[in-house]
């Protein structure tokens, strides 16, 4: 089982006019069970493609989502008060 924890979610196009919608959205976040990186290792992935609870797909990659970075934690506390931790992705389709 491949982990990602103290994760948060980025976006490598900051286009400022493209819509947020549109944007790609990857996950951050200390890798642990991955074939391709030592546990611990800080990565960000491909795009996220598919979320079902805390299991996430990216292209070619399944993750478990562990631990929430504290300051992104922080930041959805503030910003997004609806935050399931449950069901802390949503894939706009």
């Amino acid at each position: 089982m491949i982990t990602l924890n103290n994760w948060s979610t980025t976006t490598i196009n900051n286009d400022p006019y493209l819509a947020p919608e549109l944007r790609k959205i990857h996950l951050q976040g200390k890798v642990t069970g991955h074939p391709c990186f030592p546990d611990g290792h800080q990565i960000t992935t491909t795009r996220i493609i598919d979320a079902d609870g805390l299991v996430v797909k990216t292209k070619n990659t399944t993750y478990h989502l562990g631990t929430i970075d504290p300051g992104f934690e922080a930041w959805l506390a503030e910003h997004r008060p609806d935050f399931d931790p449950e069901n802390p992705i949503t894939i706009i389709k």
